[in-house]
């Protein structure tokens, strides 16, 4: 395991970067769920947004820090 001053600042950005990929995923679990929303006729994907929620999850757990750590 890696010591040293930069490693709290990669953490850092690691986590912003997870909470921007957990907006991302939001949306996409939004448009595909509701696609009339955005003015698309297709039909509804409930099984990918289903997968864009776990994804959600995730990145959420990560930026909140929450992620059981592997040491």
């Amino acid at each position: 395991m890696e010591t040293g001053p930069k490693k709290p600042f990669v953490r850092l950005w690691i986590r912003r970067l997870a909470g921007v990929g957990c907006l991302l995923f939001f949306y996409a679990a939004i448009m595909t769920a509701f696609p009339k929303m955005i003015g698309n006729n297709g039909q509804p994907n409930l099984f990918f947004a289903a997968q864009a929620v776990s994804g959600v999850v995730l990145f959420a757990l990560i930026a909140a820090g929450k992620f059981p750590k592997i040491d």
